[in-house]
């Protein structure tokens, strides 16, 4: 399922962007490049204390099925609401980044290794960090082209 979302005029040519909905019908709205991917991450959930002090609670493990400059989709088996933050460890080839993520929705998946999906979108993430990602996600894409 597909629904436009910008149409784009030039003297040119003209072109329209359409973007894809996801596997639960909902239209997804980004502005990053994404891909599929599935690799083990850590991560630790952040609470405040009652003097606001961020606490990071103890490391938990789960499992990232994509990932953009913007954030990323991940599995796991501890149950987090949304807009709770995270600081995830995201494992790239020669890097490991930590960044700091809000959940913006949480699916369920019962009967399922990691019962809850995650949409985490990167809050504070640096330019340098960002460019990381892109030059991993560009580097990969072809390869995994021609694996199909």
């Amino acid at each position: 399922m597909f629904t436009l979302k910008k149409a784009l005029e030039s003297d040119w040519f003209r072109s329209k962007r359409v973007e894809p909905a996801d596997e639960n019908g909902i239209i997804q709205k980004r502005d990053n490049f994404r891909l599929s991917c599935s690799f083990a991450t850590d991560f630790k959930l952040l609470t405040k204390d009652e003097n606001g002090q961020v606490i990071p609670s103890d490391r938990y493990e789960g499992c990232i099925s994509n990932l953009s400059g913007g954030g990323i989709k991940m599995q796991a088996a501890l149950k987090m609401e949304e807009n709770d933050r995270v600081l995830i460890a995201l494992h790239l080839e020669k890097d490991t980044l930590y960044l700091m993520g809000e959940i913006r929705v949480r699916y369920e998946t019962p009967n399922a290794s990691y019962p809850y999906q995650y949409g985490i979108m990167f809050k504070g993430i640096t330019d340098s960090d960002r460019d990381r990602i892109f030059k991993y996600l560009f580097h990969e894409q072809p390869n995994r082209a021609l694996m199909n």
